[in-house]
């Protein structure tokens, strides 16, 4: 299923929903065709994707721009790698950790050493793998940076599909990283992890595979000395991929660590399980043959789930590998091919002379065993080289007469009849028939010049040379002369240009390609007996400018100046310009190119080639290149700079001040540059500074309204009294909400004084409201009581039952009167009136009177109404006596005779 993307026009910006990445869309509402992609002419603008499939999206094919939904930015870096040991002194910006120009995105592994991350280069426009070393032991080294970087820029020239291509190699701070293609998928450990062991045909391909990557490696001189099912990546495609091709030995010169697989300097390297037996001697410089058997104990751990040997014990393992049986596989599993089982016991063999001879004999018998399923072990196995490749001889084999370096391996074809190179190449029939004849007049001149020499003898020889080495390195040649008795009686001459160097082996630095003329003298009489002619090609390098990404405004001039070293002197080689788009059109053939005008008016991205072959190659598919990245932005218009700086410096003022009048001022005149300068040239910048101008403006002048409104408000307020209560706290409460909502925008020391000074008040009022409300709730108690007892004493006729209630009545009124004289008013009246009714009842109930309005008989003349108690209220004794309100004289007369039959008598004490 296609990954589905959220995909806008480049021509309107309309939307499309759900768009399979790289189709091909009709806008519906400008027409324009464009693609579901960033990248390209007709690309378009991915707007979002789903976090789960962000992974899946190349970052090339993902925009900056914010999405137009919130599901996800598409521009996004895994937060674990801000917090990164490995990471901490790599620069931040963008909230993404950076080495040199590459976004580091997410962490796919670490090891002993080292550590990769999933990466964006800029200059490149492609997602890459990086691979991040530390410094060794934490200090910069710069010899063994320069050995570092020439080990990985040799393995960088290795182009095969099989091998995982080195880009870059460069430092960042006290980190050395390389740049690398980045393969999705897996490692053969995650395969067996997750499968478990691996069927013999699936086994053998993987094997298969990784080995064509290790033969092209050896074929430049490189000994990857580090083979492992780690190393060898299995794409999603299917593709299997050999890493870090030479990086043992690279990584090997820092010292390593105490934790690492590679050991000390010049004592071993590699990963223990996996290390032949030559690589634990100690000093030993492991050669190819050491890369067949680690390739042999992979395919074992890919068929048994673990190597042949595997000890906790470092001497333990090491004993093992180099003096113990070849363990039998048929123990951990069962039933495997009688040629599988062949192929493991060659690879794994202790003597490197008794294993395959090169990769490609490797190559050759693991192809008979996928053709052979039933176990057949041919005769192609057999014949793997016993001998030693030309430059392969094991470091051990001190035997041996010649010692080669590992970097001088030899081609599998020889380049000459006489050089003795294993496996021979199989010859046609027209080079048979003249190889025969040479043969013959080889035999029959050196048959005469036996005859007329007596016992002279025409020597054999065995010329050694490599192919082609990178520039400045040395080519060791070596000659040996076989068949004579003593071959010190010859001495050997090496010729090239204006110099000779003498000796069966010589090393040379070469810069270009160089031919050696050997010419092999008899030493008694100078006779020339042998003479051969061998050419050693040295590598083409190509650097397309000084640095590999250039950005200019456009409209301005642009000259790459290039540089080639290696290959042949002087006029023999050819050179070209061209453009990434369009690499058959020819854009200048010297090492100067000026940029074109048509690239340089037109805002863009341009990948600009460089490329170098020798003369006598046909095409250019194999010819050195370098690519050189320039990236054309729009031209800045001066009044956009002054704008934009005017801008800034009014920013900048208003930030530094206090919030008010003239810090309003100052943010709109800030605002008011920005958007000119955005008129001026649609920069993002400036439209993004204006946006913030104008936002920051907006809060400035809503803080100065609320203030405003906060003073008019307590103007207001003020005019309250606040003896009101209720009132004048509302009042005061609507005040602290404008200098709140100041408070909230800006913490500024006015705004807090503003509002401290009105919360003081609100605060206040509430204290008094509180103390009101009490007083009132006391005076209406003691109101609601003495009612109540009015109340109580008018249910009852009889002046006897009623006076107590009369008394209670009166001491209430009264105490009220003594606590809260200004509101006597509100009970006066209820209060002169439990006072007459509280005397006439006294009246009665002592002397036997009532009032009267009739003429009735005076009572003596003593005053009666002096000498009646102070009314008390019942059952309280030592409540004080209530001093009685005076009122006026009445009248007071005995109790006129009332009808019998009348209801309203009232009798005397005496009564009956």
């Amino acid at each position: 299923m296609s990954l589905l993307l959220k995909v806008a026009c480049p021509g309107c910006g309309f939307t499309v929903d759900s768009a399979a990445l790289g189709a091909e869309l009709l806008c519906a509402r400008c027409g324009r065709d464009f693609r579901a992609a960033a990248d390209g002419e007709n690309g378009s603008r991915v707007l979002s994707v789903t976090p789960d499939e962000l992974d899946h999206v190349p970052y090339s094919q993902r925009c900056i721009e914010v999405p137009v939904n919130s599901v996800s930015p598409l521009i996004q870096a895994d937060a674990g790698l801000l917090q990164d040991k490995l990471l901490r002194e790599a620069p931040l910006k963008e909230n993404s950790k950076w080495v040199g120009k590459v976004r580091l995105l997410k962490k796919l592994g670490h090891g002993g050493m080292s550590a990769v991350y999933r990466g964006y280069d800029e200059s490149l426009a492609l997602d890459v793998a990086v691979k991040i070393f530390p410094f060794p032991m934490g200090e910069r080294d710069e010899k063994w940076f320069e050995r570092f970087r020439q080990e990985a820029r040799i393995s960088a020239r290795i182009d095969h599909p099989n091998v995982v291509r080195t880009l870059r190699v460069d430092e960042e701070g006290d980190l050395i990283y390389l740049v690398m293609d980045l393969i999705e998928g897996q490692t053969a450990r995650q395969l067996v992890d997750a499968k478990g062991p691996l069927t013999a045909p699936l086994a053998l391909q993987i094997v298969l595979d990784a080995t064509r990557g290790l033969q092209a490696a050896h074929e430049h001189g490189v000994v990857h000395r580090d083979i492992k099912p780690e190393n060898i990546l299995i794409a999603n495609d299917g593709r299997v991929l050999l890493s870090d091709l030479g990086l043992a030995r690279a990584v090997s010169r820092s010292g390593g660590g105490a934790g690492s697989p590679l050991t000390r300097v010049g004592l071993l390297m590699g990963t223990p399980e996996y290390m032949s037996p030559e690589q634990w001697e100690i000093g030993a410089d492991a050669g190819p043959l050491s890369d067949i058997w680690s390739m042999g104990a992979t395919l074992w751990m890919l068929l048994a789930h673990s190597p042949p040997y595997h000890e906790q014990n470092m001497g333990a393992l090491a004993q093992q590998i180099r003096d113990s049986v070849i363990p039998d596989i048929g123990t951990v599993r069962p039933g495997l091919p009688a040629n599988l089982v062949y192929i493991l016991k060659r690879c794994l063999a202790k003597n490197p002379q008794e294993r395959f001879g090169s990769a490609s004999a490797l190559i050759n018998a693991l192809n008979d065993a996928l053709i052979h399923p039933d176990g057949e072990v041919t005769e192609a196995m057999r014949a793997g080289a016993v001998t030693p490749i030309l430059g392969c001889v094991p470091a051990g084999a001190e035997n041996s007469p010649i010692q080669t370096p590992a970097a001088a391996i030899a081609s599998p074809r020889p380049a000459l009849s006489n050089v003795q190179i294993h496996p021979r190449p199989a010859l046609k029939p027209r080079m048979v028939l003249a190889a025969g004849v040479m043969l013959l007049l080889a035999i029959g001149g050196a048959w005469v010049w036996v005859g007329s020499r007596g016992a002279s003898v025409v020597p054999l020889l065995d010329l050694r040379y490599p192919p082609s080495v990178r520039p400045g390195g040395e080519a060791e040649l070596l000659a040996v002369l076989n068949g004579i008795p003593d071959p010190k009686n010859y001495g050997l001459f090496w010729l090239t240009g204006d110099r000779t160097f003498i000796g069966s082996s010589v090393r040379v630095p070469l810069e270009h390609d160089t031919e050696f003329t050997l010419i092999v003298r008899e030493k008694s009489t100078a006779r020339e007996v042998l003479k051969r002619t061998v050419k050693v090609n040295v590598e083409l390098q190509v650097h397309g400018a000084d640095n590999d990404f250039y950005q200019i405004e456009s409209g301005s001039a642009l000259k790459l100046d290039g540089s080639v070293i290696g290959g042949a002197a002087g006029q023999m080689l050819d050179m070209r310009w061209s453009d990434a788009q369009d690499p058959e059109k020819t854009l200048s053939s010297t090492l100067q190119l000026e940029v074109p005008k048509s690239d340089i008016e037109i805002p863009g991205r341009h990948v600009y080639v460089l490329q170098s072959k020798r003369k006598e190659d046909a095409n250019w598919s194999a010819a050195a290149e370098s690519k050189i990245t320039v990236e054309i932005t729009r031209r800045i218009p001066p009044e956009f700079t002054a704008k934009m700086q005017e801008g800034t410096q009014a920013r900048e003022s208003a930030a530094r001040a206090n919030h008010g009048e003239d810090v309003t001022v100052q943010w709109r005149q800030a605002l008011v540059a920005f958007e000119r300068a955005a008129e001026i040239f649609p920069d993002d910048q400036a439209k993004t500074q204006a946006e913030a101008c104008r936002e920051r403006l907006d809060m400035e002048e809503k803080y100065l309204a609320l203030l405003h409104e906060a003073r008019r408000l307590k103007k207001t307020a003020e005019k309250v009294s606040d003896s009101d209560g209720m009132p004048a706290l509302a009042a005061w409460s609507e005040v602290l909400r404008p200098c709140s909502a100041a408070l909230a925008l800006f913490d500024s020391p006015e705004a807090r004084g503003e509002a401290a000074a009105v919360e003081a008040k609100v605060a206040e009022l509430k204290l008094k409201l509180g103390s009101a409300e009490q007083e009132r709730v006391t005076f209406e108690s003691m109101v609601a009581k003495a009612r109540h007892s009015t109340r109580e004493a008018k249910k009852y006729v009889s002046f006897a039952v009623a006076l107590p209630h009369w008394e209670q009545s009166l001491s209430g009124f009264m105490e009220l009167s003594k606590r809260f004289p200004k509101r006597a008013d509100e009970f006066l009246l209820e209060m002169r009136e439990a006072q007459e009714s509280r005397d006439k009842a006294y009246l009665y109930e002592v002397f036997g009177v009532v009032e009267s309005d009739k003429p009735a008989d005076v009572i003596p003349k003593q005053n009666h109404l002096a000498a009646l108690p102070a009314p008390t209220q019942p059952g309280n004794s030592a409540e004080k006596p209530v001093t009685p309100i005076a009122a006026p004289p009445k009248t007071v007369a005995l109790p006129a005779p009332v009808p019998p039959a009348s209801k309203t008598t009232v009798k005397g004490p005496d009564s009956k």
